[in-house]
């Protein structure tokens, strides 16, 4: 279920854990009960994050983007020049550079 914040007898906020079913904290000014609520936030994104790169180290990328949204450095250097952002140093994928570039006319026509 996650977290539910939940206002105190007193005006004061406490967040309830809905996986635990025990108060999470409690006595909170609006910004201290929103600086906690970040800080797990921050932490559970970092769990995944975490996990994310141990898959795509592992050759997986696609188990965390799926097969469509998996770039190889290459390609990924070729958006982001076709982007007009930054290119690493190492490949880009020409084939894919030329077909981003191409007049939408001629890609939809091929």
């Amino acid at each position: 279920m996650g977290y539910q914040i939940i206002v105190q007898e007193d005006g004061r906020l406490a967040v309830f854990d809905g996986v635990t079913d025990k108060w999470a904290a409690w006595d909170a000014t609006d910004e201290e009960a929103a600086g906690w609520l970040a800080e797990q936030a921050a932490a559970e994104a970092r769990v995944r994050a975490l996990h994310d790169i141990a898959a795509v180290r592992a050759g997986d990328a696609t188990r965390v983007y799926g097969r469509r949204g998996a770039m190889t450095f290459a390609e990924a250097n070729a958006q982001s020049q076709f982007s007009g952002g930054q290119v690493l140093r190492g490949p880009v994928a020409l084939e894919l550079l030329a077909e981003l570039e191409r007049p939408l006319e001629d890609a939809d026509a091929g």
